[in-house]
């Protein structure tokens, strides 16, 4: 907690010093979320300043579009943290922590977008690489605001287009899973059905690998049989 003292101390002597903003035009907020586990810092700058709560970059990203965007340079050694040293093997949980906190501050957050149109869960498909963070995320994200899904950014593309475009078929397969309605969105030209040939094979090869009944691929060809060719 002494980076919370130290800046405590600094509005005492300055007040001022909460609308500080660096050679970006990043506000303390939004510096502070790039961090890992900031909740405490947080809470003293909006008790301080209210309205940061609301804060967007100069890319319109709101606060919970930065920690999304920075959730992969979490360090995962104690001693690189500047907020709180991160208990080990607990970053994902600690992390979906995070964003609950930050929506339940300000409920507003689940629907933000940014100045591409990227809802939180675009930004999460494109930015987390790791699936076994980024599904956790996503499942949390859309089970908050199930229409996320279906919203498309500024290009047209809704989850599904995202997870196709960066190449990610597990994704793609949960986001199946989770809305099978999703499939009827898709506008499927030649590229995406190229590429959705490759998706399903993969698929399968994912079901087949923990022993399911391959019922996605299944699902999907009912609706988009030339996906196979």
């Amino acid at each position: 907690r002494h980076a919370e003292r130290i800046l405590a101390r600094l509005f005492e002597v300055e007040p001022s010093l909460i609308h500080s903003v660096d050679s970006e035009g990043r506000n303390l907020a939004q510096m502070a979320v790039r961090q890992p586990y900031p909740q405490d810092v947080l809470t003293l700058l909006i008790r301080e300043e209210p309205s940061l709560i609301h804060s967007v970059d100069s890319k319109g990203r709101s606060l919970a579009h930065v920690a999304l965007v920075n959730f992969c340079g979490w360090p995962e050694s104690e001693s690189a943290c500047l907020f709180t040293r991160p208990p080990k093997s607990e970053s994902i949980y600690l992390f979906k922590r995070l964003i609950k906190w930050l929506i339940e501050k300000e409920p507003s957050l689940i629907h933000s977008v940014d100045s591409e149109g990227k809802t939180l869960a675009h930004t999460v498909i494109e930015r987390i690489e790791r699936t076994d963070r980024s599904i956790p995320i996503l499942e949390q994200l859309l089970d908050k605001n199930p229409s996320m899904a279906y919203r498309t950014d500024n290009e047209g593309d809704n989850l599904i287009d995202v997870a196709l475009k960066k190449n990610r078929p597990q994704i793609f397969q949960f986001l199946i899973e989770k809305d099978p309605g999703l499939i009827r969105s898709m506008v499927i030209d030649e590229v995406k059905r190229e590429k959705l040939g490759k998706f399903m094979k993969a698929i399968t090869n994912i079901q087949g690998s923990v022993q399911t009944d391959g019922c996605v691929s299944n699902f999907i060809l009912e609706y988009h049989p030339s996906w196979m060719r």
